[in-house]
């Protein structure tokens, strides 16, 4: 195996451990905490809120941190396994929301540092197109617990225990990834020239920040309920514990899938396409509220949410090549309080309504602003 293909490997497991597992196992996860705990569905949305603060305060905290990446990641990746099995081994709410908070804090951190290092390595072996590979990590972390979640309905084993069997994945991914990552080295999230040359914000700029936080808000309300969404709109019918891995599969594929529209049509395109197309599949179980419906949402939602992320980055650094790590930040920070204020809104309209309705018309919605918001302009010149 070459270096550059190591190095992607080793960035596509970090982000299955932390984002995949770390952040996303706690929706097929959260039918399970319901039947096992009792738990509501508005104490389920203030979890998975804590879970975005914590991501808000690391991405911002990750900006600042003047420490090499690979021992970040790796300390990191050493907190994520260590919180997911801390879910597993009490019922207390207040507990849970502390620790979702932390390993909030925890997976912002290996997604800032693996991107820094990974980035940087394969930009050095002149294989940057192998950044589609770590970035599949996020939807093959989502697949793998999913799965996992099948079986443990099917014998009953209950969410206490699965959380500790997804902290022993993580656990082995941290070694994993300590192997292929390599020796140590002096990478830090943010350039110091740029630290002290901030970037005047211009319309363009604060257009991209305002659509990555309507995103954030959008995606996240079926990103965090869809399994939930799945079983009252069946019935409880065990059909919709398959829904997640869907959604994870396409996720994984569809990164390395839209590298040729990238690159034949341009990231600006493929955002909208994409904004569009998950709008459309969150709004579909409004009108067809049966299974293949269903499935076409968790689709469609997996097939764009990666995609949207990693495009909205390469705008930025095409709207602000001389600030791309301040513009990132920004983003990082507005889409972390769309993500802050998605789960518990739509809690509370699912609480008041009775139903899902109102929660996938707003995040619809939001959508489809977001996807009017995206500027289309000439870089910044410098």
């Amino acid at each position: 195996m070459t270096g550059a293909w190591r190095i992607a490997i080793a960035g596509l497991i970090a982000l299955a451990a932390a984002i995949g597992i770390g952040r996303f196992a706690y929706t097929p996860l959260l039918p399970m905490m319901q039947h096992d705990s009792g738990l509501s569905i508005t104490a389920g949305g203030w979890l998975a809120s804590a879970n975005y603060l914590g991501y808000l305060a690391g991405a911002v905290s990750a900006v600042w941190l003047r420490l090499p990446a690979l021992a970040m990641l790796r300390v990191a990746m050493v907190l994520n396994a260590l919180l997911i099995a801390s879910m597993g081994v009490t019922e207390n709410l207040i507990f849970w929301l502390a620790i979702r908070a932390a390993a909030g804090i925890a997976s912002a951190w290996v997604f800032v540092f693996a991107s820094t290092l990974v980035l940087q390595r394969l930009a050095e072996c002149g294989r940057v197109e192998l950044s589609s590979v770590m970035f599949s990590g996020v939807g093959i972390g989502m697949l793998l617990p999913g799965l996992m979640c099948i079986v443990f309905v099917a014998n009953g084993i209950d969410a206490q225990h699965a959380w500790l069997a997804f902290a022993t994945l993580a656990g082995v991914a941290v070694v994993v990834v300590w192997l292929l990552s390599g020796a140590g080295q002096t990478v830090v999230p943010t350039d110091r020239a740029e630290a002290r040359h901030r970037p005047a914000w211009t319309a363009t700029m604060v257009r991209l920040i305002a659509s990555y936080g309507l995103f954030g808000l959008g995606y996240i309300i079926p990103a965090t309920f869809l399994p939930v969404i799945a079983r009252d709109l069946l019935a409880g019918a065990q059909i919709y514990v398959w829904f997640w891995p869907v959604c994870g599969a396409a996720a994984a594929v569809s990164v390395i899938a839209s590298v040729g529209w990238s690159r034949k049509y341009g990231d600006y395109s493929l955002l909208m396409v994409c904004c569009v197309a998950e709008a459309a599949g969150i709004a579909l179980p409004l009108f067809a509220p049966h299974a293949a419906a269903i499935g076409v949402s968790a689709v469609l939602l997996g097939g764009t949410f990666v995609v949207i992320t990693v495009a909205a980055l390469r705008e930025a650094h095409r709207l602000a090549p001389a600030h791309a790590g301040s513009l990132i930040a920004a983003m990082t920070a507005s889409f972390a309080l769309g993500q802050i204020a998605g789960p518990v809104i739509a809690a509370y309209l699912m609480t008041w309504r009775g139903d899902f309705a109102w929660a996938l018309v707003l995040a619809a919605t939001a959508l489809l602003i977001a996807g009017t918001l995206l500027p289309k302009s000439k870089p910044e010149r410098v």
